[in-house]
């Protein structure tokens, strides 16, 4: 690659920070792997959390690898799960002014892995019930659990203990 292209392929990189995650697959397969998020986002004009990260526009995301540091996408469609550890940037976490709904429910993937733990969202009052959150178009949800926080695809979800 000459420094020409070098240079005009670093023009469409944004700043990233990376988060390690473990990807579980809607196969069973899982793979470690490093998120890049962004350092800035609209109309936030602040880092990227995992909800929006996850829930964004784009279909198929890039990561890494930890196993061979290979750079691949993954379409987020076969996604199942994603586990993130303590640190992770949560929206929930984000916004010190905003009172967040805490639930403590378990989910039953349909797969019958059962996951037990924390839903914290941020709701406009009039749609604070846990239904309305699992209704939502957000495709990921971030269930804060023993190990960390696990972001469960709702296309996967089986059933739901309130």
């Amino acid at each position: 690659m000459s420094s020409t292209e070098s240079n005009s392929a670093a023009l469409y990189r944004l700043p990233t920070r990376p988060v390690e995650a473990k990807l579980i697959l809607s196969n069973g397969k899982q793979e470690e792997v490093i998120l890049f998020l962004a350092t800035v986002t609209e109309p936030r004009r602040a880092p990227e959390s995992l909800d929006e990260f996850l829930n964004g526009s784009r279909r198929f995301i890039p990561v890494e690898s930890k196993n061979n540091g290979k750079r691949l996408l993954v379409n987020l469609d076969s996604l199942q799960r994603v586990e993130v550890g303590d640190d992770a940037p949560i929206l929930s976490r984000t916004d010190a002014n905003a009172a967040p709904c805490v639930d403590l429910i378990r989910i039953e993937m349909m797969d019958d892995v059962v996951l037990e733990g924390t839903l914290a969202s941020i709701l406009p009052p009039e749609r604070r019930r846990t239904s309305d959150f699992f209704n939502m178009e957000e495709t990921f949800i971030p269930l804060e659990v023993e190990e960390g926080v696990t972001y469960v695809n709702k296309r996967y979800i089986a059933k739901v203990w309130l």
